[in-house]
């Protein structure tokens, strides 16, 4: 049954319900399983969409192992006549990547379990949405039916969100596109020698139809630590106030989410407060070592308070600690 004949079909069902009313009390339930029938005949459903996004991954995942890296197509040749794939993620990542490819694998399988299940839930809110609209219009038809014109209408607005519906899967994989390789761009980022990720809001995740269930705003420009980085090794950084990247569901992961990280990979980049005492004093360090080789700073820095002390107005010393381990 295609979308014509599925809209025509139930547009007379309907309609001969909207002459008659509900004739007997299981009318209406009857009507709705009927109805409901005809949609699962042109819509996707959720497991033949995840076996599509598998397929998906799998050519994608294909090309990353390939390359050893994020596969990128290099154009060259005479009037870039030629291409070839090759990796955008440099050559400390293909020497590594026997040993990535475990926790590579390990984001592949989660990425396409986590699209079956928020497929399941995207779909079912879409028949919901369409179920309920099929329910007002047959709660408003009385019993010997109606002929009033705004009842009527309904019926077209059904058979609208009808036609709409195929379209779900379609519309779910746009909001799903980059949630593969975002996954295993936070690997070769981790790998690269990143000691945070700046969680940057994209205002997009207010478009479109879909209700969110989550508010990205308040995460916008929070800074996450990257687990065990060398910074943490040795006692430069600490987790600070929003804890570790791989505590939280990353960008991409959420339907509809289009906001992106921005990796750090240098003290200076950190907010003050995820720097301890050692970590200030060894970027001060490399600043002015830095300035001296460049000629451009005249006298030394003052030096950094001790850590963890205070001086009270009383001369007494009080011990705070200050910064999380």
């Amino acid at each position: 049954m295609n979308i014509k004949e599925a809209s025509e079909s139930i547009g007379k069902i309907l309609n001969e319900f909207l002459k008659s009313g509900p004739t007997s009390p299981a009318h209406i339930e009857e009507i709705r399983e009927k109805t409901l029938a005809i949609v699962q005949k042109i819509v996707e459903n959720p497991q033949a969409a995840t076996k599509d996004y598998a397929a998906s991954c799998k050519e994608f995942f294909a090309a990353v192992k390939k390359v050893k890296g994020m596969p990128t197509q290099e154009i060259f040749g005479d009037g870039a006549s030629r291409s070839r794939l090759v990796s955008s993620s440099g050559a400390h990542i293909a020497e590594s990547f026997a040993r990535l490819l475990p926790a590579l694998t390990e984001r592949y399988n989660f990425c396409i379990e986590n699209y079956r299940e928020q497929s399941q839930v995207f779909f079912t809110e879409q028949i919901h949405q369409f179920q309920d609209l099929l329910l007002a219009f047959l709660g408003e038809v009385p019993v010997g039916g109606t002929k009033d014109k705004s009842v009527k209408r309904k019926i077209t607005e059904i058979k609208r969100e009808l036609r709409a519906l195929p379209n779900w899967s379609e519309l779910f994989s746009i909001y799903k596109q980059s949630s593969f390789s975002s996954e295993l761009e936070y690997i070769f980022q981790r790998q690269g020698g990143a000691i945070a990720a700046v969680w940057h809001y994209s205002s997009q995740d207010e478009e479109g139809e879909y209700k969110k269930t989550y508010d990205h705003r308040t995460q916008d420009k929070s800074t996450y630590a990257v687990r065990d980085n060398w910074a943490i090794a040795k006692g430069f950084m600490n987790a600070g106030l929003h804890g570790y990247l791989d505590d939280i569901t990353r960008p991409a992961q959420e339907i509809g989410c289009c906001c992106n990280l921005r990796y750090v990979y240098n003290l200076g980049d950190l907010p003050e407060a995820m720097l301890t005492y050692t970590g200030k004093t060894e970027l001060r360090r490399v600043r002015q070592a830095v300035g001296d080789l460049l000629g451009e700073r005249t006298a030394r820095d003052e030096s950094l308070p001790a850590p963890n002390t205070v001086k009270s107005k009383g001369g007494l010393m009080s011990w705070f600690r200050r910064e999380k381990s």
